[in-house]
């Protein structure tokens, strides 16, 4: 028994001097290979330094062509077009993006200043909630906020791109007539009510004229005719039914905003890492150059 785990230990040990051999070995070779590329670095030093200036020369270049842009979102709620029809609609504004036409059809369709569509680089339609979203993945009836993300060339024209969206989203001929719909239903509700409120006002003259008190002290006690609490009551309710008629006609849009666009982040590299990017793909490049001729001689 002795003898067994005698023999386990020392396999043991081998295993591990041999992983440790190995790992040196390894690091070793590394380390050499290092040297060895330093070594053959400096011996062709001039055509390498040829190759990195002139592809850190050609990342400068490319950096001066990519311009910065910036990205910010915009909340939306809604209550009349399903989600996958919005999601159109957006991708529909991002097909009009064409640099070479300076988006003059975006610009159009969003009433906005030619100079300002210009500088719109992508529109893209996000949810707002992504868990929420998966949930519902399989149904096209969902009315649940979403998100526009735009990227940009410029802050400055979030606010007319934000106004230009909410009037396209709202001028949407569907929800148009859905909505013309429910306000004309709105006002034959508000105008039952109306005309609910002013009976209940006729009426409260005719009880309050109907009052009669009896006996002495400080309290007043009713005839028997009429009780008026439950009348008064009756005017609160339908006052406050007409109050939230009001309302709902005052909020009758399609699309509101939730959060507008905000403070975008600038997502762009700077003009250094061009720089440094060309410059590497350049030694590269001419290690691969003096490899081939090295091979090839």
């Amino acid at each position: 028994m002795d003898t067994n785990q005698t023999n386990t230990t020392k396999r043991e040990e081998i295993d591990l001097l041999f992983i440790l051999r190995s790992l040196k070995q390894g690091i070793a070779g590394l380390f050499n290979g290092i040297l060895r590329l330093i070594d053959f670095s400096v011996r062709n030093i001039v055509v390498l330094a040829a190759f990195v200036l002139v592809a850190a020369g050609i990342g400068l270049g490319i950096s001066y062509k990519m311009r910065p842009y910036y990205k910010s979102e915009l909340s939306i709620s809604h209550n009349r077009l399903d989600n996958y029809y919005c999601a159109i609609m957006i991708e529909n504004l991002n097909f009009m993006i064409d640099p070479g036409s300076d988006n003059e059809a975006l610009a159009k369709t969003l009433h906005m200043d030619k100079k300002d569509a210009k500088e719109i680089r992508q529109l893209i339609y996000k949810p707002l909630n992504t868990n929420v979203a998966k949930q519902y993945s399989d149904s096209l009836k969902v009315l649940i906020p979403f998100k526009v993300e735009a990227e940009v060339y410029s802050n400055s024209v979030l606010p007319a791109l934000q106004k230009g969206i909410m009037d396209y989203l709202e001028s949407n001929e569907h929800a148009q007539r859905i909505k013309e719909i429910e306000m004309k239903s709105l006002e034959k509700i508000e105008s039952k009510i109306q005309d609910e409120v002013k009976e209940i006002d006729s009426l409260k003259q005719i009880v309050n004229q109907s009052i009669v008190t009896r006996g002495t002290g400080n309290g007043v006690v009713y005839g028997e005719a009429v009780d008026p609490v439950p009348i008064y009551n009756r005017g609160m309710l339908s006052y406050e039914r007409l109050i939230g008629i009001n309302t709902r006609k005052i909020m009758n849009n399609s699309f509101e905003v939730m959060v507008g666009f905000n403070a975008s982040y600038i997502v762009s590299h700077s003009r250094q890492w061009y720089i440094l990017m060309g410059g590497l793909a350049g030694y590269l490049a001419g290690l691969l150059f003096l490899m081939r001729k090295k091979r090839i001689s």
